[in-house]
């Protein structure tokens, strides 16, 4: 009531609405972030499962969700179970040696195992579809206020030089 009293007498500042492009603007990146938060709850999902199943993959790799790392559990939902075949799979780039992923590959993996796996990897695929779709969109968004798009795509080029000049490192 109070509140009302003190507008009527011109007492209280007007509060700050931004432009409808930026409310577009931030409206897109919280939608981003919260596609995020759910993309890394499924792959927390998919190490459980393969913990389930007596799989220690998660220790001898640290990416799993990597290019190197998601070919595991990509070929145990598809049904291959063997260690030795599963850990000639593994990528030179990793530290494991291939007994070790073998060993981290032997447990016991059902059927339940590759169905739940299965489908959170799949809800991960969509999800990553989903935030390049919205990665494209927030570019056009920032394109489309004056001032700014400059400034962020130089900052992109700059990171995309800096990934650059570390993978020639290698």
């Amino acid at each position: 009531m109070w509140l009302c009293k003190l507008n009527e007498r011109g007492m209280l500042r007007r509060s700050f609405v931004p432009p409808e492009a930026i409310r577009d603007l931030r409206s897109l990146t919280r939608t981003r972030s919260r596609l995020a938060q759910d993309q890394i709850r499924h792959q927390n999902r998919v190490e459980k499962v393969l913990e389930d199943a007596l799989l220690k993959i998660s220790v001898v790799i640290s990416g799993l969700f990597g290019s190197g790392g998601r070919r595991f559990p990509g070929a145990l939902v598809a049904g291959e179970t063997s260690p030795a075949a599963l850990a000639a799979l593994g990528d030179r780039r990793l530290k494991a040696t291939q007994q070790q992923l073998a060993d981290a590959l032997t447990g016991r993996f059902r059927e339940v195992h590759a169905f739940e796996a299965g489908m959170h990897l799949r809800l991960i695929d969509t999800i990553n579809d989903e935030i390049a779709r919205l990665d494209a969109r927030i570019e056009e968004q920032l394109a489309s206020i004056p001032g700014v798009a400059p400034a962020c795509n130089r900052l992109r080029a700059d990171r995309r030089r800096a990934r650059a000049r570390l993978r020639r490192r290698r």
